[in-house]
């Protein structure tokens, strides 16, 4: 690693019956894009599911 410059942060683990951590995020909602943040929804059921190459053109 170069000098002065720190290492990226490390990836936290999520568990099981455990609170999902805050988290701000792109989304395409009613053809345009917004911004959503888990605390969006806090009270509600939600499922959240991360597809990598969904909307990738290659």
């Amino acid at each position: 690693m170069e000098e002065g410059k720190s290492s990226p942060p490390a990836r936290q683990c999520f568990r099981l019956e455990e609170p999902a951590p805050d988290f701000r995020a792109p989304a395409y909602h009613r053809g345009r894009e917004i911004e959503v943040s888990l605390g969006d929804f806090r009270g509600r059921w939600l499922l959240l599911f991360f597809y990598s190459s969904d909307f990738t053109f290659v």
